[in-house]
């Protein structure tokens, strides 16, 4: 009767706060899995950004993308297809960022 309905209850309430845990645990696990992996793209985009405008470069951005065409810039590349690097596309300035 009675206790069987509340223990029941009770094993449903556990398995919900669990489930709660579980995937607070796995919030976490990507918004740090996504900084790591923003963390890496500015490392390599600083590493290359040296290697394209020289050891005196520095950019205190945390997107790879500024870091790539601040580097182009400075390293007096100049953009071809369009007026300066900030206009031109992703895909184009890390085609020539990585070439």
């Amino acid at each position: 009767g009675v206790k069987d309905a509340e223990a029941a209850k009770e094993a449903a309430e556990a398995k919900a706060d669990a489930k709660d845990e579980e995937l607070e645990e796995m919030k976490k696990q990507t918004s740090e899995d996504a900084i790591s992996k923003r963390l890496v793209a500015v490392m390599t985009a600083n590493d290359g950004a040296v290697k394209i405008a020289g050891k005196e470069f520095t950019c205190d951005s945390l997107d790879a993308l500024t870091i790539k065409r601040k580097a182009l810039d400075a390293a007096g590349i100049k953009c071809k297809k369009y007026d300066n690097w900030d206009k031109g596309p992703e895909a184009y300035v890390n085609a020539y960022f990585d070439a």
